[in-house]
């Protein structure tokens, strides 16, 4: 056999194997990706891309150093929270880190710290020191999630209104 029969026979061999793997076997692995549910929260996470966000950066830039690439969607915190539950998400951020969410996503060290402050308008003349001085009044709180406070386990001691966003709070005020 001569060495161009060879040739023409290797070549139609491979041809063949990419044909029936459909290029497969050339191909790149595919990407790992991550899926992370979020709220719009700035500065910490922000739906415009044209903006800086602190977790789109830290994340982006963790994972890419792992190999993967990211994927933040944004939803109403107890969505995200929910999709994070089942399964349709990989991650939810930012989450504190409470032991009933422990049974469902894994915590590492903290990234960030956030403070939770009351805001009210600034024609009223309230003045809120502690937690306690706002008993009175309707506290607006994000729906499904905790403030890291004692208004998360204070049952009926607080008036508390969840909305779905913190813009939602505002525009209540």
């Amino acid at each position: 056999m001569s060495i161009g029969r060879i040739r023409f026979y290797c070549q139609a061999l491979v041809l063949a194997t990419v044909c029936l793997a459909g290029g497969e076997a050339f191909a790149q692995p595919p990407a790992k990706s991550l899926v992370i549910g979020t709220i719009h929260m700035p500065p910490h996470s922000i739906e415009d891309t044209a903006l800086p966000s602190f977790s789109r950066e830290v994340f982006t830039e963790a994972m890419a150093s792992q190999g993967y690439t990211v994927d933040i969607r944004f939803f109403p915190w107890a969505r995200a929270f929910e999709l994070g539950k089942l399964g349709k998400v990989d991650a939810v951020w930012p989450s504190i880190r409470e032991k009933e969410r422990e049974a469902w996503f894994q915590f590492g060290s903290p990234v960030l710290h956030t403070n939770y402050v009351l805001i009210k308008r600034r024609d009223l003349p309230l003045s809120f020191r502690r937690l306690e001085d706002a008993k009175p009044y309707l506290v607006g709180t994000l729906r499904g999630g905790i403030t890291g406070s004692a208004l998360d386990h204070a049952g009926g001691e607080y008036r508390i209104e969840p909305n779905t966003s913190f813009g939602q709070n505002l525009q209540k005020l």
